[in-house]
């Protein structure tokens, strides 16, 4: 029988060793499919043949379909091959992205925007599997490198073409050091073993691991879970539950946020900013930079009511609709609005699937699980997304402001979604 630790060697170098790399592993894979997903989709120039409605479908739509059908798949893939088969997706996607000029026809763009949306959602799932074996501090750690990764989404068009005089499609060079960061934080950075050398059950602090699960991270238990989730037999009851308590809200935390952005930038006073690029560059910034600093408050902290937040949410997005149409403040104060929306919805994801994970780690539908609220976080941002554009040209068809890049005679032309 393997014996835990003592306190004193918990609290030692050994373990603050493997929390660092736990946490730098996730947000590194985090980063890079985030940022992997961006290019791709920017490269295609989907943007010119179809309007934006129809781009945010083709680019969010595969993901929530993937995320749905994988977990039934997922189980017949050994671990560790997982991110190696989606390495090997992501080269493919770059590769024809990168052979494919935008005169193109569109059905080969809008294949590998399927593709790569499908890869992306696929990462995110391997993720959330994995984190069932590093704890709180791996969920935590893969949701701010997601954050990290949008500010990067934020900056990176801004940079290129602006400052570097590239075009977005010069972009996909960086897909393959972005591949080979997901596979060194997988096999390299992020640790094989517990802080007990994979012999005992160890709980770190409960302030950053929450202990998802008690076992030993050595491949046997990687072997067991595989098996597991290939059991057909599912638990109705607890899939019905777990999805009636944390769907709703993520759904909702999503599209709020996805209505600040992309939603109904076009209607907002950019007054201040002079191109197209630079407004919504700033408003996204903005958004991520709430995101990222909320989930990092995470580690020592805990969201409290769900409800106050989803309330406080609506305000923000209240306030963004209101300033649409009537003006009422400046550029500014539209970006602190999208920063304080980011505050409040950034957590949202790290405490859903928190209690996703502490309600069905040792089932066998725990993937489902995982898979059908990621799906809800998905469906959130593409309903949110597309109420927000319909809210955009409502009120640019109505009004006549110069503010409004709607109304303003010179675009962006490397601006996307």
């Amino acid at each position: 029988m393997h014996t835990k630790m003592p306190s004193s060697q918990l609290d030692g170098p050994f373990v603050t060793k493997y929390r660092t790399r736990t946490f730098l592993g996730f947000v590194l894979i985090g980063l890079a499919n985030t940022i992997l997903a961006r290019v791709s989709h920017a490269a295609n120039y989907l943007i010119i043949p179809y309007p934006k409605a129809i781009v945010l479908l083709l680019e969010l739509l595969p993901s929530c379909l993937a995320k749905l059908l994988l977990p039934s798949v997922f189980g017949y893939i050994p671990q560790n091959l997982r991110l190696v088969l989606l390495a090997g997706l992501w080269l493919l996607v770059k590769f024809v992205v990168s052979a494919t000029p935008p005169n193109v026809l569109p059905p080969v763009r809008v294949l590998m925007t399927l593709l790569a949306a499908s890869s992306s959602a696929a990462t995110e799932l391997c993720c959330l599997d994995l984190v069932r074996r590093y704890g709180r501090l791996g969920l935590i750690a893969w949701a701010a490198g997601t954050s990290l990764g949008q500010m990067a989404n934020a900056t990176w068009p801004l940079v290129l073409t602006s400052s570097m005089g590239m075009t977005l499609r010069e972009g996909t060079g960086y897909m393959y050091p972005l591949v080979f960061t997901i596979l060194l934080a997988y096999f390299v950075v992020l640790p094989s073993t517990s802080p007990a050398t994979g012999n005992g059950d160890v709980d770190l602090d409960n302030r950053y691991t929450a202990s998802y699960y008690d076992t030993s991270l050595m491949e046997a238990t990687s072997t067991t879970l595989d098996k597991d989730s290939r059991k057909i037999a599912r638990n109705p009851g607890m899939l019905a539950a777990v999805t009636i308590q944390y769907l709703p809200t993520i759904c909702l935390a999503s599209a709020a946020q996805a209505m600040v952005f992309p939603g109904v930038a076009l209607a907002l006073d950019g007054s201040s900013f002079s191109s197209l690029l630079s407004w919504t560059s700033a408003l996204a910034f903005a958004l991520y930079l709430g995101n990222f600093t909320a989930r990092l408050s995470t580690i020592p902290f805990r969201l409290g009511n769900h409800r106050v937040v989803l309330i406080l949410l609506a305000w923000m997005v209240a306030l963004l609709l209101a300033d649409s149409i009537f003006f009422l403040g400046s550029s500014w104060v539209v970006l602190g609005v999208a920063l304080i929306s980011g505050l409040l919805g950034g957590p949202v994801y790290i405490e859903v699937f928190d209690g996703v994970l502490k309600a069905v780690c040792d089932h066998s539908d725990c993937l489902l699980n995982l898979g059908i609220v990621s799906a809800g976080d998905t469906m959130g941002s593409l309903l949110g997304g597309l109420v927000g554009l319909l809210w955009e040209a409502a009120i640019c068809s109505m009004t006549v402001d110069a503010g409004r890049f709607c109304h303003r005679a010179r675009w962006n032309r490397d601006y996307s979604l």
